[in-house]
């Protein structure tokens, strides 16, 4: 059952608007467009992974979109949370063309873009067991406790190439035709 659907995030009505009240050649004109253009890419993809998840049993699965908790001492953000009768799982999703390399290494995750160019982005695996502790904190708040949390990292552009040093992250991140199958056997 959706309890908080898959929307278009406020911030890029806001982003927009703030274009349009800028003079086409103002400094922070592109910087702007581009982060709209981010933005909108993550929303694209989270959206992708949302409407694969709809297939779920409702009377098994909530399902939960951008969705904030205030844990302590600060608030935490997640894609998507999946309460189920038997655990929870917290879905990463990542919106990127190219090749992505996950490197435990240094931890980090580099793309290649299909135009040559490399770029570096935080560890979306470390950024979602952040979250599961968070969230584990969370609940010993609310005085529950022993709920197993699980993770995701799902890949949804169809032309991106996965790439990890590390074979222990299969299952861990997947493309998004998978998260399907990859709940059914969590």
């Amino acid at each position: 059952m959706i309890i908080k659907d898959c929307k278009i995030p406020l911030k890029i009505d806001m982003l927009e608007s703030l274009v349009r009240r800028l003079s086409p050649g103002h400094v922070r004109h592109p910087s702007i467009n581009e982060d709209i253009k981010k933005i909108r890419a993550g929303y694209k993809g989270e959206y992708r992974v949302f409407h694969l998840l709809k297939a779920l049993p409702q009377k098994d699965y909530l399902l939960f979109h951008d969705i904030r908790l205030c844990g302590s001492p600060f608030s935490f953000q997640m894609d998507i949370l999946i309460p189920t009768p038997f655990f929870l799982l917290i879905v990463e999703v990542k919106n990127m063309a190219g090749e992505i390399l996950f490197d435990n290494t240094f931890n980090q995750l580099i793309r290649i873009n299909p135009d040559g160019k490399t770029e570096a982005f935080d560890d979306p695996i470390l950024q979602v067991s952040r979250q599961r502790m968070h969230l584990l904190d969370w609940l010993k708040t609310k005085n529950i406790n022993n709920l197993p949390v699980e993770t995701l990292v799902v890949s949804t552009h169809s032309s991106t190439i996965i790439r990890a040093a590390n074979k222990e992250l299969k299952g861990k991140v997947i493309r998004k035709d998978r998260i399907l199958l990859q709940i059914a056997e969590f």
